[in-house]
């Protein structure tokens, strides 16, 4: 800051000069700030503009690679990438300053809209994704055990047995070494008895 006398002098008074507008401006956009230099009783002021800005929106620029889970499995945000825009239009990845504001934990089937949000200096800011939960809808034999005889207290034989599971997003998996069967044995007494098959 240089001062100019009326002698046609000038005076570097940078270091004399007093903001006498805070410095720490709340309002974005565009704001004047007034430098003050007094010397001899005698006060002379300047301007400068300055441009304030501050969190304006979030946006996800990189979605998460796994948006699919199975029901009651924690949601995985790798691969997502967040970006937040300021009120100059400029931008920066926050992904690691984010948070999931929805249950990360999915206990309903179906389409599910996850909140992910971003604060800086008191300004919040919300975008979100949506995943898919899916659920056990049914089991079905696919192949049937390969024997279906027996004497009385013979055990249960699953060889040649195949069970699928088919999921609420209609999507199948092979269950079969995780299911059970009642009873392991053949009852005595009966000529024909249904064995029940289970998976959970």
């Amino acid at each position: 800051v240089k001062a100019r006398y009326n002698n046609g002098s000038v005076a570097d008074v940078t270091a004399q000069c007093v903001f006498s507008t805070s410095t720490a401006q709340n309002t974005a956009g565009t704001q004047t700030i007034t430098l003050t230099y007094t010397e001899d009783d005698v006060t002379t002021t300047t301007t400068f503009d300055i441009t304030v800005y501050e969190l304006a929106s979030l946006a996800i620029t990189t979605q998460p690679t796994n948006r699919t889970y199975k029901r009651g499995v924690a949601i995985n945000t790798a691969g997502m990438v967040v970006t937040a825009t300021y009120t100059t239009g400029t931008t920066a990845v926050v992904t690691n300053e984010c948070v999931l504001s929805t249950n990360t934990t999915q206990s309903t089937a179906g389409t599910q809209t996850i909140t992910v949000s971003y604060t800086e200096d008191s300004v919040t800011v919300t975008t979100t994704f949506n995943i898919t939960v899916y659920a056990l809808a049914s089991i079905a034999l696919t192949s049937q055990p390969a024997q279906n005889v027996y004497y009385e207290g013979d055990s249960i034989s699953t060889s040649g047995m195949v069970v699928t599971a088919t999921y609420t997003d209609g999507h199948t998996a092979t269950v079969t070494s995780s299911a059970t069967i009642s009873p392991l044995a053949a009852p005595s007494g009966v000529m024909s008895s249904t064995i029940t098959v289970s998976y959970t």
